[in-house]
This record gives C-alpha cells, sequence and structure tokens, in this order.
C-alpha cells in the first residue's frame, strides 16, 4: 500500500542571479547561481489556460539558501547543482534535463537510468511518464536499489503576480508525481558490493512497475514549478512529500 498523505515541504521565490534566459530553454548551466527565499504557502493550485497565480499578499522570510551550478570532469556531461548541503547531478541535453543522482553527507544516490525532471519546449497540456533506477548508501551502512516512477505535466498557462507588484506574462506550471521504493540488502557491507548485487540481480520495468503499486513502503513526491518566460529556473517550486 502507498502511504499518499501529503504535506507541504517548503515554497520558494527565486531570485535569478546570473540566469536570465533569452533563448526559451530551462536547462541548468554551469556558473550560474540562484538565490531562493522561503515564503509562508499561498493557494496556487489553480490549473488551465490563461490562469493568473497571484503572489501580491506573500510575506518573505529572512531565510536565503543559494543554489550554485558547477561542471566536473569525472562524470561526464554533468552539472553539479549545490543547494542545502546536498549535490545534485544533472545531465543537460537539448530537449531535456535528467537527474542522475544525489549525495550529502549521509545519503548518496545514483541512478543508472535517471529520472526525467523536466522535457522541453514547454507546452500547456504536454505529459510524459517514466521509470528510474539506482543504488543508494546510507551513511556508508545502510545499501539498498532504490527505483520508482515519475509523471510530468505541463498543467497550466497564464500570468504571476509577484510580491513587489511586477507581473511575470507567459508562466508555465509543471507538475510532477514521483513514487519511490527499495530493496536493501543487509548482507552487503561496501558500495562496490552493491554495484555487483544490483547488476547481477535484473529489475525490469515490469519489476519496478509492480514494486510502486505492491511495496508497504512507498514515498510519493508531488513537485510543483513555475516556469516564466525569460527565466532559465523556477520563479516558485512547492514540493509535497508523504
Amino acid at each position: 500500500m502507498k502511504h499518499i498523505s501529503i504535506t507541504i515541504a517548503l515554497a520558494l521565490i527565486c531570485t535569478i542571479v546570473n540566469a536570465q534566459n533569452i533563448t526559451g530553454s530551462h536547462q541548468v548551466r554551469v556558473n550560474d547561481e540562484v538565490k531562493k527565499q522561503q515564503v509562508e504557502y499561498v493557494a496556487v493550485d489553480s490549473t488551465g489556460h490563461g490562469m493568473v497565480w497571484d503572489l501580491s499578499e506573500v510575506e518573505f522570510t529572512k531565510w536565503e539558501p543559494t543554489a550554485t551550478y558547477t561542471a566536473e570532469d569525472s562524470r561526464k556531461g554533468a552539472i553539479i547543482g549545490t543547494e542545502r548541503s546536498t549535490r545534485y547531478y544533472y545531465e543537460s541535453k537539448p530537449e531535456a534535463l535528467l537527474l542522475r543522482g544525489f549525495e550529502n553527507n549521509l545519503l548518496k544516490v545514483e541512478y543508472d537510468q535517471p529520472e526525467v525532471l523536466l522535457r522541453m519546449p514547454l507546452v500547456y497540456g504536454d505529459r510524459y511518464e517514466g521509470q528510474f533506477h539506482g543504488m543508494s548508501a546510507y551513511c556508508e551502512k545502510v545499501f539498498s536499489r532504490t527505483f520508482g516512477t515519475y509523471r510530468v505535466e505541463v498543467d497550466g498557462t497564464g500570468s504571476m503576480v509577484l510580491p513587489l507588484g511586477d507581473t511575470l506574462r507567459h508562466v508555465s506550471r509543471v507538475h510532477s508525481t514521483k513514487l519511490t521504493s527499495a530493496r536493501f540488502y543487509p548482507e552487503v557491507q561496501r558500495e562496490r558490493m552493491l554495484k555487483t548485487v544490483v547488476d547481477s540481480i535484473k529489475f525490469p520495468a515490469d519489476s519496478i512497475r509492480f514494486g510502486v503499486n505492491n511495496d508497504s513502503l512507498v514515498t510519493e513526491t508531488n513537485t510543483y514549478r513555475w516556469y516564466a518566460a525569460g527565466y532559465r529556473y523556477p520563479v516558485l517550486a512547492v514540493i509535497a512529500t508523504g
């Protein structure tokens, strides 16, 4: 049975620094810096064509984390986004943005089948789905195969009224639903051994679907991002997990 209770985890207004975009792409880019500010959750869940998402009454807090994007030679084609002590590994393609894994001082996740975060260009009504698969190491002591499914849809388009009164036009809302499960291997003692085990026990697409539909511990993550024309990164993001 899936645990599907949803709680709002984070709502962010992003101030783009050196990250304006004149080509229409929403890819991450090396040397970009994105400053973010947490706000109280507001009802911006309307979907459809010609929406107006009104944030004029939103009050900012003093918390301003910053995301930075750099390249790493050891991961061919990877761009690292670092935020709140976590490094996210992205693969940037002309038509899509992929997540290849992430890590911090507690958890390391590597996907051999990455998650497609965004497909471009953003077109209202466009939707796609897929699967991800990889390995996970927690505190270098708990090792598992991690896997799941995702579904992404551009379910809204319109304008957004910002807290300072400005209005952004040509805004698209992207909603992604991600179901994550795992298989744990208590006999595994090292990361290298985990790779051997995972590679030797195949986990095809039907096994992934069966797992997220029948496992007792499945995490559901709903992410809502609003992208505005002229800006590379989302101007608002809300993440709900359960």
